[in-house]
C-alpha cells in the first residue's frame, strides 16, 4: 500500500505485479546481471538509510517538517529519558535480534565450509530445527 500514498489511481495488484516481474527477472538472468542489480539495489538502500539520517539531524536541529521548530534533544532526559526501565531491556533486545540475524546466515557459512554439502547440511539443520 505504499505506493498507494502518494498515487492512489494506481492499483495494488500493478505495484505487486511490477515488484514481482522485477525479482523474477533479476533471478531468472545470468549472473553477471544479477550481481549488477544487486549493487544498485544495495546502493539504493544505502542512499536511502543515509537520506533518513540527514533528514532526522534536520528535524533535531532546524525543525524541517516540525514548523520550523527544533525537536531538540530534549526527549533523551524529559519524562523518564532515554530508557526510563534500565539497560536491561537494551540488552534483552540485543540478544533477540542476533539471534534473529545470526542464525540462518550461519547456515550458509556452514554450507560453505562443508566438503560433502548434499549429505551433511540436511542432517545438520534437521537436528537443529
Amino acid at each position: 500500500h505504499y505506493v498507494q500514498y502518494w498515487f492512489p489511481a494506481v492499483p495494488i495488484w500493478a505495484t505487486a505485479a511490477v515488484a514481482v516481474t522485477v525479482m523474477f527477472v533479476v533471478n531468472v538472468v545470468g549472473v553477471k546481471f544479477y550481481g549488477e542489480a544487486e549493487f544498485w539495489f544495495a546502493l539504493i538502500k544505502v542512499v536511502a538509510i543515509i537520506a533518513l539520517i540527514l533528514f532526522g539531524f534536520a528535524m533535531v536541529v532546524f525543525g524541517v517538517g516540525n514548523g520550523g521548530h527544533a525537536i531538540g534533544l530534549g526527549h533523551l532526559h524529559e519524562h523518564g529519558g532515554f530508557l526510563p526501565n534500565g539497560i536491561s531491556g537494551a540488552f534483552l533486545a540485543i540478544v533477540m535480534v542476533a539471534f534473529s540475524f545470526g542464525g540462518v546466515e550461519n547456515l550458509g557459512i556452514a554450507a560453505g565450509e562443508t566438503k560433502d554439502v548434499a549429505t551433511t547440511m540436511p542432517k545438520a539443520v534437521n537436528a537443529t530445527f
